[in-house]
Parts: C-alpha cells; structure tokens; sequence
C-alpha cells in the first residue's frame, strides 16, 4: 500500500498554497480547469457555471491548424478573459525550425519562416499582455501527444504527419520555442509564459509506454518550465484507485525529475477524464490529490461527445460537479 505517503489531510485557505511533505518535498496548490468548448458555452449549465470561483479556474485552449504561413498564426492567445489559459499550436517543424533568430541550418529554409516566427512573437506578447499583466500565469504547449496522436491520416493542409513529423523535429520545436517564450519574457517582467511539452502514455508496456514516450520531449540539456501529462481512466489503463493513480503519475515524475534537475517539477495534467461516468468523480479527486502532494500544478477535466476517453459534459451529473467543488475548495490555488 502507498498510503503511507498519500494524505487526504484538508488544509486551511491560507495555507494551502504549499506546505512541506513527509518526502521532503512541498504542497501546491491546484489550478482546476477545462476545455475551451465547455467552459461557458452554456451560461447555467456549463463548467463556469457548476464549479465555484474563486479560486479562478484554468481553460485548456486548442489550435490545430498546422502554421505553414503567418497568416495561420493565431493573433490572440486565447478567447476566454479571466482564465488560467494553457495554449497548444502546431507549427510546421519545416517551417518554423529553419528561420529567424533561432536558424537551424540542418532544416531546409522557407521564404515565410521569418515570417512565421514574428507572428509567433507577436501572438506570444498578446500572452503576456492579456493574461501575464493580470497574474493569470499564462501556458503554452506545441504538438500536444506527439507520438501518440499524428499517426495516421492528413494535418489540416492535406501533409501526411508521417512525412514530416519524427521525435527529433519536435524536440527541436519545443527547445526553439522555449528559447522564444524566455526572450518574449524578458521584455515583460512578471508577466511571463510558462513553456512545456505535454505527452499521453500507456501504462502498461507496449508501443506507447513511458520508455517509447519519452524520446518525444526534450533532453535533460534542455529543462522546460513544466511538464504536461494527459491522464485518461480507459482501456490503456485501469486508474480507479488512488493507488493506480500513483503508480501511472509516479514514473512520471520520476522522469521528468531527471529532465528537469528539480525535485519538484511543475507537472500538468492539461487533459483528464474517465470514460466511464461514475469513475469520474474519484479519478479527479485522486489525480488532485496526487497533484497536490507533489508539487503539481493545474487539472485541466477533457470533455468531448463522442470521444472515446472523455465523453460529454453532463451539467446533471452531480457527483462530479461536487467533486469538482471539493477539488476547489481543497486543493484550488
């Protein structure tokens, strides 16, 4: 048993922002957040709506065109004000590693990467700007579960992902864009982005277990500002219990503690949910509270019909709303 180190102690507001634990590490307190689409979408029902504020919640933001020009580089980061935005792009690795101040030469070079590199610049200051100023603490992300997504089919201007995307182009996208972020955060002192790459892996061995996963992010040369994992109750893996929980997010830790040097690394879980209802309102709770103990950051909840992990937001479905209300009100930052 892992309870040993697994407390469910509750702490008082004013003290929930961090606190020592019995591994010599620290408490901090959980942002709690979701997708974009059901965040307010539907005033009374959606999740804005069922889940208390303050503490202000996270949104988990998308933009999935692959950027081949700027023009295709979002001019704002992110549509909801008042959020805890984290933000995902795909820039074309082609494109967006062969220009600009951060050249690398072993990429063929486009007339438009320039380009595409100060429109990033511009969209990164927007960051700052909109969400930094207020204290929102803005994220940014690129090519979200490379290595588990992307395996088959056409991006979204008709490229195969298989000719062009390998785990050598991403990493070099995360470092090049990290670099980006700390440059456009210099200028902007407390204000900042926070930059990290987010990976989906197996619990059990296989194609798609930690050990295969992990070539998709960055070298322990090169430490991020935090580190993502989407955490799914589904046919990859049995999360039901606490101590199943543990035993999928530990390893995780584990690695991206030798990443990054720290022994507290800020670890998101910017996509979360069961595919079976009732297993959703432990699944939060439990991934909250391992969050919570080590050092985690933010609990985006993933909502999508039809999707094979998550499934619809059900404004009805009380027990999870209340455990969303139980994680703010407990855990919330």
């Amino acid at each position: 048993m892992l309870e040993w180190y697994v407390t469910t102690e509750v702490l008082q507001p004013a003290n929930r922002a961090r606190r020592y634990d019995k591994l010599g590490g620290y408490s901090m307190a959980v942002i709690l957040g979701c997708n974009s689409g059901i965040y307010n979408d539907d005033p009374g029902n959606d999740f804005s709506s069922k889940v208390s504020q303050p503490p202000v919640l996270g949104c988990r933001g998308y933009r999935d065109n692959v950027i081949i020009d700027p023009t295709m580089v979002p001019k704002s980061f992110g549509d909801i004000a008042g959020v805890k935005m984290l933000m995902s792009i795909r820039p074309h690795p082609d494109y967006f590693l062969s220009s600009g101040s951060h050249y690398n030469g072993n990429y063929k070079g486009s007339p438009v990467g320039p380009q595409i590199e100060d429109a990033i610049n511009a969209f990164l200051q927007d960051g700052c700007t909109t969400y930094g100023a207020a204290g929102l603490a803005p994220q940014l992300s690129t090519w979200h579960e490379a290595g588990n997504l992307y395996q088959k089919g056409t991006d979204s201007n008709g490229m195969s992902w298989g000719t062009y995307l390998t785990a050598s182009k991403v990493r070099s996208v995360h470092v090049k864009m990290w670099n980006m972020v700390q440059a456009v955060n210099a200028n902007n002192p407390g204000a900042g982005i926070g930059y990290g790459p987010i990976m989906y892996y197996t619990g059990s061995s296989g194609s798609r277990d930690l050990s295969q996963m992990e070539q998709w992010f960055p070298s322990s040369s090169y430490p991020m500002d935090w580190y993502g994992v989407d955490t799914y109750d589904n046919n990859d893996q049995d999360l039901s219990d606490i101590t199943k929980v543990t035993n999928y997010l530990d390893p995780f830790r584990t690695f991206v503690q030798g990443l990054s040097g720290l022994t507290n690394p800020k670890i998101d879980v910017p996509e979360c949910n069961s595919g079976t209802e009732g297993n959703r309102p432990w699944l939060f709770k439990n991934v909250a509270n391992w969050l919570y103990n080590h050092g985690g950051k933010r609990l985006y909840t993933f909502y999508k019909c039809g999707g094979a992990s998550g499934g619809c937001w059900l404004p009805g479905d009380t027990s999870t709303i209340n455990a969303l209300n139980y994680i703010q009100n407990n855990y919330g930052s």
